[in-house]
């Protein structure tokens, strides 16, 4: 379960700050999030911990991703990311995790559980954007 914090700020609208609890899924928690508060855009930045993790990587010659699972006490070192109303709340995010080797791990998240914390700081954006399948890159792209 996560707590959220909702900081108002004038004028374009409000900041959140939100921090998720030991087992909670990250992405599947963002999403929860932009459903209960009515969010159709915006992007946000984390940090914390996660003790599993689903990265990917996308060969654009191939068209396909490939993806990596590790199971380990990992530091969130970067993570951003944009969300957009497609398909009914949609997550996009990259993240670096090191393990205790201080070792990089990165890539697209496709999911985590949260370790100890996670604090997420998200900016809507007032605007409605989507995604749209692009044939040359075989992906739902950013529409502007």
């Amino acid at each position: 379960m996560y707590k959220r914090f909702k900081i108002e700020m004038e004028d374009p609208g409000s900041i959140l700050v939100i921090r998720l609890s030991k087992g909670d899924n990250l992405i599947d928690s963002v999403q929860r999030i932009l459903h209960m508060e009515k969010i159709k855009a915006g992007y946000f930045t984390a940090i914390g911990a996660v003790d599993w993790i689903d990265l990917g990587h996308y060969d654009v010659e191939e068209k396909k991703y490939t993806s990596k699972q590790l199971e380990a006490p990992l530091e969130i070192a970067s993570c951003s990311g944009m969300v957009t109303g497609f398909k009914g709340g949609h997550v996009h995010a990259h993240i670096v995790v090191t393990d205790k080797e201080m070792r990089a791990f990165g890539g697209h998240l496709n999911e985590a559980r949260v370790g100890a914390t996670c604090e997420i700081v998200l900016k809507p954006i007032d605007a409605a954007f989507t995604r749209t399948y692009n044939d040359g890159v075989g992906l739902n792209l950013l529409t502007i």
